[in-house]
């Protein structure tokens, strides 16, 4: 077990590796009331090929976040109602690299740890289950599809991406979802639900060697490597610069997103990238508050970096009563900045402000365990985070603003159909 004090709150966080290859994780925060706790598993939505002795077999789009579904239900009668009836909340989540099981309890932790370790184990799948599971995620999918963010977000991931599986949805499609069989579940869940690709984590008032004891329990035997994700080779440029999507909308929206041509997970990369866009597109740039003067963009308007494996992208927009309008002033904006530079003073605040948020997450468990998750997934330590937001540069963060390229930016509209 490795264990390292976090000096300025005086915590410590440990981690191990098991002998079955699980990872555990856990922070001990004294005298806090809550436990959350979340077991994720290496396996999302742009794992696109299940691995097999010999060859491996395409997987349809949303087939993880459909096995996720049926993990609800075990042999024992529904997961849910074992942890209320130990007085827990739970959940769980799909996304693009990763699927996690989470719960939170003020007692009883250790009862609902070891079911949270069981049931993952031992799912359900049976021909009658899925093709019963089937019509409620077709449902899910189709709410979706009433959603006009949903459809933009997801037009504007097609247009800037010729092959990378971050283009599918994550729930798939309806198409995607018939060819889903309880055989294919069962060989996913054999590949990807084997510890050395799961990864868990535990913030609370805990005993880590318990919690490790406990996961040695529920994982007492080798499992064998972790699958490898190999992202396709993806072109550099983008697919398609402009996508128009009408359905019924009261209010149009406008995305604009730039594909980088050389991504990376690197964790000062992605957080350089992440400060220029706050500073050029956030609620305190000179630009966000010119756009709201004129009423071009409402308070949902904002930027996002966001990064994974084998690709990376910043994306800006939000509703807007007039979409070319507000396309405009944009690239006006974003042409001003690229040639006199960011804010330095605004940049700095923003950094500082970063590190306030870094520390503030000690006190909400579930965001807390949430970023270590997803961020360890990606090979990043989220305990490197404020070292590296004093150790940033103006000058690096500038850098970042060749990615607001024109030739690497794809526009997404929706329009009312009307």
């Amino acid at each position: 077990m490795i264990a390292r004090r976090l000096e300025e709150l005086d915590l410590h966080h440990y981690e191990s590796r098991l002998d079955s290859g699980l990872t555990v994780s856990t922070l001990v925060l004294p005298q806090f009331a809550k436990t959350y706790a979340m077991l994720g598993v290496r396996y999302g939505s742009m794992d696109t090929r299940v691995p097999a002795p010999g060859a491996s077999r395409p997987i349809p789009a949303g087939t993880a976040h459909f096995l996720e579904h049926r993990l609800f239900e075990s042999t024992d009668g529904n997961v849910m109602d074992r942890f209320a009836a130990l007085g827990a909340s739970y959940n769980a989540f799909t996304d693009y690299f990763q699927t996690a099981y989470l719960f939170s309890a003020t007692s009883e932790e250790e009862a609902c740890l070891d079911h949270l370790l069981t049931f993952v184990q031992h799912p359900h799948l049976t021909a009658a289950g899925v093709d019963k599971e089937r019509g409620i995620i077709v449902q899910e999918l189709r709410m979706y599809r009433d959603m006009p963010e949903h459809r933009s977000w997801h037009a504007l991931l097609n247009a800037l991406y010729h092959l990378h599986p971050v283009r599918q949805e994550i729930g798939g499609s309806e198409q995607s979802v018939a060819e889903i069989t309880a055989d294919l579940l069962i060989a996913c869940h054999q590949a990807f639900y084997r510890p050395s690709n799961m990864r868990l984590v535990v913030v609370g008032d805990v005993d880590p060697k318990a919690v490790v004891a406990q996961a040695e329990r529920a994982f007492p035997t080798p499992s064998g490597p972790a699958p490898a994700f190999a992202p396709p080779a993806e072109p550099p440029t983008i697919s398609q610069e402009r996508v128009e999507t009408t359905m019924a909308v009261s209010v149009p929206i406008l995305e604009i997103g730039f594909k980088d041509r050389d991504p990376s997970t690197d964790l000062g990369q992605e957080t350089a990238t992440g400060l220029m866009a706050e500073a050029l597109f956030g609620e305190s740039s000179d630009l966000y508050l010119e756009l709201h003067r004129q009423g071009l963009i409402t308070d949902g308007f904002g930027a996002q970096s966001f990064t994974g494996p084998g690709f990376g992208l910043v994306a800006v927009g939000g509703e807007t009563i007039d979409p070319e309008r507000l396309e405009g002033e944009l690239w006006r904006g974003i042409e001003t900045i690229r040639k006199n530079g960011l804010d330095h003073t605004r940049v700095d605040r923003l950094r500082r402000r970063q590190i306030g948020q870094f520390w503030g997450l000690f006190d909400r468990p579930e965001a807390l365990a949430h970023a270590w998750l997803g961020m360890a997934f990606q090979g990043q330590d989220l305990f490197e985070l404020p070292d590296l937001l004093e150790s940033i540069t103006v000058t690096a963060v500038d850098e970042r603003l060749t990615l607001l390229d024109p030739a690497q930016a794809a526009v997404s509209v929706v329009r009312d159909a009307s």
